[in-house]
């Protein structure tokens, strides 16, 4: 007897963790109908455990799901949320009130491509919708209006994970079958049909919207058919994008071919003329930065080479911190020594899971464009002429939210429309013509790293495309053939060679520029911090090598922009630099 009501206590509690308390995703649950006078024979023990399972494995895979869709990219719900809903308010304004009504398939989403969205007109640009909350993993409607019975007093419905879509307004009236208007299988609505098919795919070319909208709005259903299968854990379902959906794509690809032929579009964009694609485009956008004259201007101008030598997206580099930046040590590269500025990526568009991967570059042969100088005055400029005060390393949290690429707040990145205008700005000014703009920097990379003759493997493991278990687990995605071809010199190994870094400055003139390294080298030597890192090592190796940059690489920058502010610093009048320049 005691049997059967500790298992209907434990199975009512719900999912709960070690210290009783109720999971805040768990699925409430009905009190059992279970008499408590059971007698304790083995089958009702299975019987009980079996349903306790049933219902941990569900709240649990329920739970996991939920916390899935919550930690989903920013950009990614405010694009296919707003999307999902207004298909799932379609269906229940359009399809039967049964329990299919909100699950898709193929003929469903190709209905609702044709009747919603292919005849749409443009939109205007310019106006953003505002975020939606994610929906709220709901049931699907019952097959009819009326309650469903309430269990048999001997059965037990352990209650199946919800479905992700949103329920219907509380305060609307119920769907009916009555408000969808009855088919009709006459030969003219048959024949109407078709020509609403008929005028759907031409209407790309008549001012509506275009395949990018068409597809965006499948990938957003497909999605949502996707969480539909994982909430409820129906993985046999037709997949939405069959046979007609399909079709009706490949005929809109066809018509926008067309469409772009007869209005002119311009046939230049996504090729080699997108973007730039020599040195001498790069210098001009140097120049716009360095003549700005200030320190938006060297954050810039260094966003700009890191994300063209790093081939990184915009988002990247605005997500930066000093926490992900090292440097490393490239054995047998030429006379000179070869150190590469190493950049770690924990997130981005593509990696979601914190996979570590790396992006670098190394000195450029070209004075003017190369990424280390950029660097090394972006952050004399914050630290030695704004007075920005140093880092602390004393512990992981004193410093590892601060920005590379910041904003007026050292721990807020720079926003997306900061970036773009300030991309916009300097591309306008040199008169280059991008489809592209915070984005350019990447593909413009690796269109030129292809054209200095780098191999396709190389290309794939600096632009981090190749996502073999090899390049995943154990190499550093620091190609070095991509890396000196990118830096402007040979392929082959053993030809690094700068010469404006043959003569070295004298210890006490680097200890002028970034002076704090050696206080927080000392202090992480001797262990007097309260957490010591990799991370703070690796940052202090990097601006020791910075520091030699800037002192080698200024002398020549001064020539070039001989009014710039950063030369009104003392280091710069100072008699040791004097005799080292």
């Amino acid at each position: 007897m005691n049997s059967g009501r500790s298992a209907a206590a434990s199975f009512s509690q719900g999912y709960r963790g070690s210290d009783g308390a109720s999971s805040s995703s768990s699925v409430p649950l009905p009190s059992l109908p279970l008499p408590s006078h059971l007698p304790n024979f083995p089958h009702v023990q299975y019987f009980n455990r079996t349903v306790t399972y049933a219902h941990a494995a569900a709240a649990a895979a329920q739970q996991t799901f939920q916390l899935a869709q919550e930690s989903r990219p920013k950009n990614t719900k405010r694009t296919y949320i707003p999307k999902q809903e207004e298909f799932l308010d379609w269906c229940r304004r359009r399809c039967p009130a049964d329990h299919t009504q909100l699950l898709i398939d193929d003929a469903k989403l190709h209905l609702f491509l044709v009747e919603e969205v292919v005849l749409r007109d443009r939109r205007r640009p310019g106006k953003k919708r505002k975020e939606p909350p994610t929906p709220t993993p709901t049931r699907p409607p019952p097959s009819s209006s009326a309650a469903a019975p309430a269990p048999a007093p001997a059965t037990i419905v352990v209650p199946p994970i919800a479905t992700i879509v949103p329920p219907p307004s509380s305060t609307a009236a119920p769907a009916t079958i009555t408000s969808i208007p009855p088919p009709d299988s006459s030969e003219e609505s048959v024949a109407a049909d078709a020509d609403v098919a008929a005028e759907a795919v031409l209407s790309v070319a008549n001012g509506k919207v275009g395949l990018a909208t068409v597809l965006a709005y499948t990938s957003a259903i497909v999605d949502l058919h996707k969480q539909q299968m994982h909430a409820d854990g129906n993985f046999h379902r037709q997949h939405p994008r069959g046979p007609y959906v399909q079709a009706l794509l490949d005929r809109l690809r066809q018509e926008d071919a067309t469409r772009k032929r007869d209005q002119m579009e311009d046939r230049g964009a996504g090729t080699v003329a997108d973007g730039y694609s020599t040195t001498a485009e790069m210098k001009n956008v140097v120049d716009y930065y360095f003549g700005k004259n200030t320190q938006e201007g060297l954050r810039n101008c260094s966003a700009f080479l890191l994300q063209h030598f790093g081939l990184l997206r915009g988002e990247s580099i605005r997500m930066m911190e000093f926490a992900d930046l090292q440097s490393m040590l490239l054995e047998r590269e030429g006379v000179t020594e070869c150190y590469a500025l190493v950049m770690v990526l924990l997130q981005g568009k593509t990696n979601q899971e914190g996979r570590v991967e790396f992006a670098a570059c190394i000195r450029n042969r070209n004075v003017e464009i190369c990424p280390q100088i950029a660097l090394s005055f972006y952050l004399f400029h914050r630290w030695h002429i704004q007075g920005e005060p140093f880092p602390s390393l004393n512990q992981n949290k004193d410093w590892y939210r601060l920005k590379l690429i910041k904003s007026a707040d050292p721990t807020v990145e720079l926003s997306y429309s900061q970036h773009l205008d300030a991309v916009s700005s300097a591309f306008k000014e040199i008169g280059l013509h991008s489809k592209a703009k915070t984005h350019a920097m990447r593909g413009s990379g690796a269109r030129m790293t292809e054209q200095l003759g780098t191999s396709e493997s190389s290309i794939q493991r600096l632009c981090r495309w190749n996502s073999n278990a090899l390049s995943k687990k154990y190499l550093t995605n620091v190609p070095r053939e991509a890396l000196r071809t990118l830096a402007g010199f040979t392929a082959e190994t053993g030809q690094f060679y700068l010469s404006r870094a043959v003569v070295m400055p004298p210890p006490e003139l680097c200890q002028k520029v970034f002076p704090w390294v050696d206080v927080w080298r000392q202090r992480l030597d001797n262990g007097d911090v309260e957490q010591s890192s990799l991370a703070a090592d690796g940052f202090l190796k990097l601006l020791e090598q910075l520091r030699i940059v800037l002192l080698q690489d200024s002398v020549l920058m001064r020539e070039r922009f001989p009014y710039h502010c950063l030369w009104q610093d003392a280091l710069f009048q100072d008699e040791l630099y004097l005799d080292f320049e």
